[in-house]
């Protein structure tokens, strides 16, 4: 116990270097990542899960936006780090984990910036190791969500240092942190209303605001803003792709019982992402034997700021609900909104003098410990993946390109889904589309295959780009057994595309389906 303690203890406030002992611990475990999974990947020969696929498909093109109603930022770090160290799994990994420290290492940067002791900042940070959203999900499978928690959080720290010095600087740096925020990930935009409502309701912060500074930081945020916000005016439908998954409209219900369903599922969603942090947070308060009274103190500045943009963000995010008519949230995508809760409840405990630090220690404790237990799990989903498209990381795609090429020539691969950007590792000058990339014609290159997985069938969501595009399906489909890593096959179907007749175009189809 003493050990652990002592632990705590240096982790809290100890130093490596001219590091603060968590920050340091965070960057290590970073690296270790990083290392460790790249390394696992290739060792195994496996292939990336859809997210990381995603990015290989966009990775050769720097643009201004970018389908499936994804943000540009991300893709443009990786295509940045691509342009240094090359198209391989080592470049994926050092930018996810690149990204995940920044933000753990913003927000505790962010905690000592509001006046918090360097223990609450270090509970703060591994604090964030609660919340499954990002100790698990965002290892597993996220990116853009990722890349969402670090802008966000560096731009909540630029309006700390903007409370404490109003220089031209500091308000600039504002606007571009809140556009690199929104540039992560649209829905950033309710974590920024949050963080300014709190603001304009404190006083101390309030009168920064107001200044004219502001202009800078308008004029900052604009111009950052600018490109991709001409390019989603440009493409409307390709930035609305993927709304569908807010069941907006879906059920045929009053105003009133749609916006009730809307509300508990938020509640339902709210609950799910915070319910593992309450309840380590409420085991350290026990074990440091804090009573519930001595939890009624009155609120700092930072405290204020925290809760009300916690705050402030569930009441945006319930108008949003109600006036979309969502009925679906997912605990998830709740993580902009309130990835600030263990901040908030670690600066609440600081007053509490000796067993606040204690029941911080606990967190920091449990966070390190949550972090260090998901490192095995997390290998072993690199490895193999999971079932459906998760299970697509065990395919080995040498040797399906081999296949492929043996029957068909290959310069376009063309699927519903994003997986095939694993082929990406094999040949980076394959051309790699499906029906969610913008310019979908212009980069079809011939000549081409539209290859998918299971079924018989082709998927009919990506053949009404190839009929806009002029293919049709008129040859015969091919179906092999893929083999997977470690053993086991998967069924892989794939037709050569070829221009269509002027007379019959529009009728793309595979024959063999039809039969």
């Amino acid at each position: 116990m003493r050990k652990l303690t002592a632990l705590a203890d240096w982790l809290g406030d100890g130093k490596v270097g001219p590091l603060d002992a968590a920050v340091a611990i965070a960057a290590l475990y970073a690296l270790l990542q990083a290392v460790s999974q790249a390394a696992i990947v290739c060792w195994l020969g496996a292939g990336v899960g859809i997210d990381d696929a995603e990015q290989l498909i966009y990775l050769p093109y720097l643009q201004a936006g970018y389908g499936g109603s994804q943000p540009p930022i991300y893709t443009w770090i990786n295509w940045a780090a691509a342009q240094a160290f090359g198209t391989n799994v080592f470049t994926l990994r050092l930018v996810k984990y690149l990204v995940f420290f920044a933000g753990l290492a913003a927000v505790h940067a962010t905690m000592r910036s509001l006046g918090y002791s360097r223990t609450t900042a270090a509970a703060a940070l591994f604090g964030m190791m609660t919340l499954p959203q990002w100790v698990w999900e965002s290892q597993r499978a996220l990116s853009h969500s990722v890349a969402a928690i670090c802008f966000a959080s560096l731009a909540l720290l630029s309006l700390a240092r903007l409370a404490r010095r109003q220089s031209p600087a500091n308000y600039a740096t504002l606007g571009i942190s809140a556009a690199a925020a929104i540039l992560a990930k649209y829905n950033n935009a309710i974590a920024l209303g949050g963080m300014l409502a709190a603001a304009f309701s404190i006083r101390k912060l309030r009168q920064p605001i107001l200044k004219p500074g502001l202009l800078i930081s308008l004029a900052a945020a604009l111009l950052a803003l600018a490109p991709t916000l001409v390019w989603s005016l440009a493409h409307v439908d390709r930035l609305l792709a993927r709304t569908g998954k807010f069941s907006i409209g879906t059920d045929e219900l009053s105003f009133l019982s749609t916006a009730l369903a809307g509300i508990a599922k938020l509640i339902d969603a709210s609950f799910e992402f915070s319910i593992i942090t309450v309840i380590v947070f409420g085991v350290a308060l026990a074990i440091a034997k804090v009573r519930p009274p001595e939890l009624r103190h009155a609120a700092s500045l930072g405290d204020s700021l925290l809760w009300r943009t916690l705050a402030f963000g569930l009441v945006i995010t319930a108008i949003l609900v109600v006036a979309s008519g969502a009925t679906n949230v997912r605990d998830r995508w709740m993580l902009p909104v309130l990835f600030l809760l263990p901040a908030a409840l670690a600066a609440w405990i600081e007053p509490l003098g000796e067993r606040g630090r204690k029941a911080q220690g606990v967190v920091i404790l449990a966070g390190l410990l949550a972090a260090v237990l998901t490192m095995p799990a997390l290998w072993y989903v690199q490895a193999y993946g999971g079932s459906g498209l998760g299970r697509t990381v065990r395919l080995d795609y040498p040797a399906l390109y081999s296949e492929m090429k043996a029957v068909e020539p290959v310069r376009t691969i063309v699927s519903q889904e994003s997986w095939i950007g694993n082929f990406r590792l094999v040949d980076q000058d394959l051309h790699l589309l499906t029906e969610e990339v913008p310019a979908f014609a212009t980069l079809l290159q011939e000549p081409a295959v539209l290859i998918w997985l299971d079924d018989a069938c082709p998927p009919s969501e990506v053949l009404d780009p190839l009929v806009a595009a002029g293919y049709s399906l008129d040859g015969p489909i091919h179906t092999v057994e893929a083999k997977e890593r470690r053993g086991g096959t998967r069924t892989v179907s794939f037709i050569a595309l070829e221009q269509s007749d002027p007379a019959t175009a529009g009728a793309a189809q595979a024959p063999l389906c039809a039969e």
